[in-house]
């Protein structure tokens, strides 16, 4: 329970790209979907769902190992799902195991941190890259490795004009996707991350 959680060894973060520092990531309960985006962290929004004054952009990083951790929105106590189309499932090994496919999935919502649907996550340290390691994905349809599933962003461009202003939102995704030039440039894919603790 919260009870037995000691706040003071919790470390608490927010993410940004080393290339935006003044973006952060955040969570909007409001969204049904990509619910998880950037925003400006200069002066965050906090929920007007809550009288609470914790910014909607603060993470904690709950240690699963001494290298792989979990991500809890501070304020709703949520972690980043496994599943990031549809959180309260299993991660679909099934979608992610096509050759020579790029897949990405926005996140659409936070999962219970005990639920055994939360994302266990690992750095890569040379590149800052952020990698799934729990996908439990076994047999043919594997994709091999979790370490094939990165943690991004990418501004979703608008479909039409005044639709939307091309937000920056965060999804699960093949590494694949970064090595694509012309998508990482057009869509503005940012895998590095960095962490400032607040």
């Amino acid at each position: 329970g919260k009870d037995s959680d000691d706040s003071s060894s919790i470390r608490t973060v927010q993410l940004s790209h080393p290339t935006a520092p003044n973006e952060c990531m955040a969570y909007d309960t409001s969204l049904i979907a990509s619910a998880v985006l950037m925003v400006d962290c200069t002066s965050p929004v906090t929920t007007s769902s809550s009288s609470s004054s914790i910014p909607v952009d603060h993470w904690e990083i709950l240690d699963v190992t001494s290298d792989l951790f979990l991500l809890r929105h501070k304020e709703s106590q949520l972690c980043i799902p496994k599943n990031p189309e549809d959180p309260e499932q299993p991660f679909d090994c099934f979608r992610y195991s096509g050759e020579g496919e790029a897949i990405a999935d926005s996140i659409n919502g936070l999962v219970d941190c005990d639920s055994g649907l939360a994302a266990t996550i690992g750095i890569e340290d040379t590149t800052g890259a952020l990698y799934l390691y729990n996908t439990d994905c076994l047999g043919e349809i594997a994709p091999g490795h979790d370490t094939d599933v990165i943690f991004m962003s990418y501004k979703r461009v608008a479909a039409q004009e005044g639709d939307g202003d091309g937000t920056q939102i965060i999804m699960w995704g093949e590494r694949v996707i970064m090595e694509m030039e012309e998508l990482v440039k057009q869509h503005n894919f940012q895998a590095e991350w960095s962490f400032l603790d607040v």
